[in-house]
Formats: structure tokens, C-alpha cells, sequence
């Protein structure tokens, strides 16, 4: 990963556009290893701008493993990750977005998205934290509702914390931890901090 050396760019309300697609929920499982990191995120989402044909999803320093739609895995020509963006081109007008990704956070020094501090695993969603995590539409005005899975060593990690009320928690068989959060009022990703 490369240190960010970008200047913080002004944004103007002039500039605003408002969001094509509306991600309805959105659950995330993430499998905290000692050297990376899982996300896998389903998102399911439709147009509020029937004419636009390309979901364009905010992410900085994210491994890209597999992105498919509907259960079928989206072919590398009908996406480009470049620029902070992850560009999705011929969706649907309604579909479920599932993505892998790997990240670092032992080697994420931004203080934003998942970074390991002291031993201890930490989220800085806002201002724009969220799109170190997984590829999502970052902005404050795209509410979801959001579901989160944490998966680690118990032995390792023995408290897992998220946000929204923990609904259950699985101490596995052998090492495995997980603890499952659901939130049920929309809100944006700044605050589903896990």
C-alpha cells in the first residue's frame, strides 16, 4: 500500500450531484486475520436514475477478489477500478451486489476505514473512512440499512464490539469468534462503524 500523499480537495455544495442508485442493505462479514483482512459485502440495490447504466462505487486501497451480481460474477470487462473508483457498467435496474475484498489494516496509518491500533481493531468511518473498507457509495445522504458479521481468533480477539445491538454470538468450534450486529434504521456509512 502507498502512503496517501493527496492534498485534501474542496468539495462545493455547487458540485453536489445526488446519488443514481439507492443500496437498500447492505450486510458486511468481516474475517479479521493477522496479516489482512476479508470483507465480503451484499448489497442490495436499485436505480433512482433509470437511465444511467454505470454504479459508480467510492474505495481507496482495497485487494478486489470477486464482484458479482445476482449470483453471477461480473466479467473484468464490465468494470475498471481506477481512480478511487470501482465502476460497475450494464447493471440492472434492481440486483444484489456481492463483493470480497482484502485489506490491510496492521498497514492502514490513514486513521480512517480498518486500522489495527495498539493490538486493537478500530473503524473511523466519517468523513469518508467508509470506502477503505469495502467499495460503497460514500456519501452522507446514501442511507442503508446494515447487518455486520465480525470473525476472529477467540483466542486472539475474546470481545468483539460493532455498532447496532448484538443480536448473537457464535463462540465456534476450536478458534472461531463471531458476533452478529444488526442496525434496522437506515443510516449513512459513516456511522456503521464495526
Amino acid at each position: 500500500m502507498s502512503e496517501n500523499t493527496n492534498q485534501p480537495t474542496a468539495i462545493h455544495l455547487k458540485d453536489y450531484q445526488a446519488p443514481n442508485f439507492k443500496i437498500n442493505s447492505v450486510e458486511l462479514t468481516f474475517e479479521l486475520f493477522e496479516e489482512y483482512t476479508t470483507v465480503n459485502s451484499v448489497m442490495n440495490i436499485s436505480k433512482i436514475n433509470s437511465d444511467t447504466t454505470i454504479l459508480a462505487l467510492n474505495s481507496i486501497d482495497l485487494e478486489l477478489e470477486n464482484i458479482s451480481i445476482d449470483d453471477v460474477e461480473v466479467d473484468s470487462r464490465n468494470y475498471v477500478y481506477e481512480n478511487e473508483l470501482l465502476s460497475i457498467s450494464n447493471v440492472p435496474e434492481e440486483f444484489t451486489l456481492k463483493i470480497q475484498n482484502k485489506i490491510y489494516p496492521h498497514l492502514n496509518t490513514e486513521l480512517e476505514g480498518l486500522y489495527l491500533s495498539s493490538g486493537i481493531y478500530c473503524t473511523q468511518n466519517e468523513p469518508e473512512g467508509f470506502r477503505r473498507i469495502t467499495p460503497y457509495l460514500d456519501k452522507p445522504d446514501s442511507l442503508s440499512v446494515f447487518t455486520t458479521i465480525i470473525i476472529a481468533d477467540a483466542s486472539k480477539y475474546p470481545i468483539l464490539l460493532g455498532n447496532g445491538n448484538k443480536n448473537k454470538e457464535n463462540k465456534g468450534s476450536g478458534d472461531s469468534n463471531s458476533t452478529f450486529y444488526p442496525l434496522y434504521n437506515p443510516i449513512n456509512s459513516r456511522l456503521s462503524q464495526s
